[in-house]
Order: structure tokens, then sequence, then C-alpha cells
């Protein structure tokens, strides 16, 4: 399921990813998996999209996120113009590169 984006804001489901839709779009199906606070930093010429982890809810947890998270994060960003390709940079300085086809068995 997608959710709508607005005009003139491409990349807003990356926004969108750190907040809990209303109840209904949930009805619909639609959820988050990612907990922390997130920024998208930008997109380069090749699709690589930079995604920065910039606030984590409990501040316990940084650092590899569970697969469903990674999942919505790359296959989202993977769905926007010109995105090939993440790379997730954690507070704790991690980085990891994600694409969708690397969740396929995730995927409905």
């Amino acid at each position: 399921m997608v959710r709508p984006g607005l005009p003139g804001h491409p990349y807003l489901a990356i926004a969108q990813l750190t907040v809990s839709p209303p109840a209904a779009e949930q009805r619909r199906g639609l959820s988050t998996r990612i907990v922390s606070t997130i920024e998208m930093r930008g997109v380069s010429a090749d699709g690589l999209m930079e995604v920065a982890e910039v606030r984590v809810p409990d501040g316990r947890r940084s650092g590899p996120w569970p697969r469903p998270a990674l999942a919505q994060l790359a296959c989202t960003a993977e769905a926007l113009p010109d995105v090939t390709r993440v790379r997730l940079r954690y507070l704790d300085g991690k980085v990891g590169d994600l694409r969708c086809a690397d969740f396929a068995g995730l995927r409905e």
C-alpha cells in the first residue's frame, strides 16, 4: 500500500516513515517499522540517497535496525524518483548500504 505524497515534495515519504499513520490509514494496512528519527540528506546523481539517523527514542539503541525497518526504508526510497539505493548512517557512526532487492523475502 502506498501513502500519497504532496506535489513538489518528492522525498516526503522518507519523513513520513518516522510518523505513525493516522487511524484511517492504519485500518487500510499502513504502518511504520522505523522508530528512530531520520533525516534525508540528499540524492546523488547516480541514485544514492543518504539518510541519517538523528535520534533514537530511548537513547539506548543505535546501530543495526531490525530487517523490516531496513526493508521499509530501502523500498520506500527506491519508489521515489531517481533513487536506486540507500546509505543509512547510524548515530553510532556505522553505515549500511541498502537495496530493496535485499529484502525480497519480506515484501508482500
